[in-house]
């Protein structure tokens, strides 16, 4: 049996972790619920049903735990209407259904579930998540089902990983002249969501290199249930391997082991017999950078970084497979 923080990646260990994040929102509903059984206007007794759900094994789609938060934001701050207003939304929001949802997003004010993903990105990056082109959507759908199918034919046990952690896949573009592009992104309060720029991601092997990186992504926060991966804070910015801003130390963490995930993917994709010399070529030279990124954010973090126990686990593993003795 693989150690709970082993490098490599495992199917089962992300179902449990999926499994952990929704009871965890199951408990604080239940609190929530408690505290609202007084005031008419929450169906505590709705809501309940949507508790039991989660509590039976139930998975739902993104937006239950974005919903959360504003509701948690609202009730904090006294604002009843956008309370209610998120309340009924966790009430709507529908199970999710097998394998990936991969949709487009709407205009402003158009889809309420898109603009909650804008807002619950971060206050930095709201902007920049745009509807792609129709002919943009359809061209990525191709390549982005080509590139899953390269993981879950080279590379199952990633693919299975992905498919445990990720409900959602959103396309998204930066508006034309922003300064700030970006080809994917997570967030925790959005647990099993992904957004892509279909911009980005040419070939079936970059979708898959970028379903790596996204992915571990969201691995890492659903290792952060219990504790933080580091203890520095926030406002305390260090040299990023792959950002020209510095960054927290979190941001730098997270691009480090990142960076070794996507090396263990692409190195192994490099050598997949069913790949043809381009790909392999392409796997190769990604795998090659992504080792440089891993070991300037790796001195950032050895030298800087105040990790907790679930850090200093993951990152050991990172490390042990990076130096090549295996995988802690």
């Amino acid at each position: 049996m693989k150690a709970f923080h082993a490098f490599e990646p495992d199917a089962d260990r992300a179902v449990a972790l999926d499994l952990r994040m929704h009871m965890g929102l199951a408990d604080s509903l239940e609190h929530i619920s408690e505290q609202l059984a007084s005031v008419p206007s929450f169906d505590v007794a709705q809501l309940a049903t949507v508790i039991l759900k989660l509590r039976n094994g139930v998975r739902f789609s993104p937006g239950i735990f974005g919903w959360y938060y504003e509701l948690v934001l609202a009730l904090l701050d006294e604002r009843d209407e956008a309370a209610s207003c998120a309340f009924q939304n966790i009430l709507k929001t529908k199970p999710a259904g097998p394998g990936f949802v991969v949709r487009a997003m709407a205009a402003p004010a158009v889809d309420a579930e898109c603009d909650l993903y804008r807002r619950r990105i971060g206050p930095e990056m709201t902007d920049l998540f745009q509807p792609p082109a129709p002919e943009a959507v359809e061209n990525f759908r191709g390549r982005f089902d080509a590139g899953y199918e390269l993981l879950n034919g080279a590379l199952p046990e990633l693919a299975g990983e992905i498919g445990a952690l990720v409900r959602e896949v959103v396309l998204a573009t930066s508006p034309d002249g922003a300064p700030l592009q970006f080809d994917g992104a997570s967030a925790y309060q959005l647990w099993g969501l992904l957004f892509l720029n279909p911009k980005f991601h040419p070939t079936p092997v970059a979708v898959a290199e970028v379903l790596a990186h996204e992915s571990a992504h969201s691995l890492l926060f659903g290792f952060t249930f219990d504790e933080p991966l580091v203890f520095n804070d926030d406002d305390e910015l260090y040299p990023s391997p792959l950002r020209l801003d510095p960054r927290p130390m979190d941001g730098i963490y997270h691009a480090t082991y990142v960076s070794a995930r996507m090396h263990w993917a692409m190195t192994r994709l490099a050598a997949s017999p069913p790949l043809d010399e381009e790909m392999r070529a392409a796997a190769a030279a990604a795998a090659s950078s992504d080792r440089e990124n891993f070991e300037k954010g790796y001195e950032i973090v050895a030298r800087y970084g105040r990790l907790s126990a679930t850090g200093e686990a993951l990152m050991a593993g990172a490390r042990a497979y990076m130096s090549g003795l295996g995988v802690a």
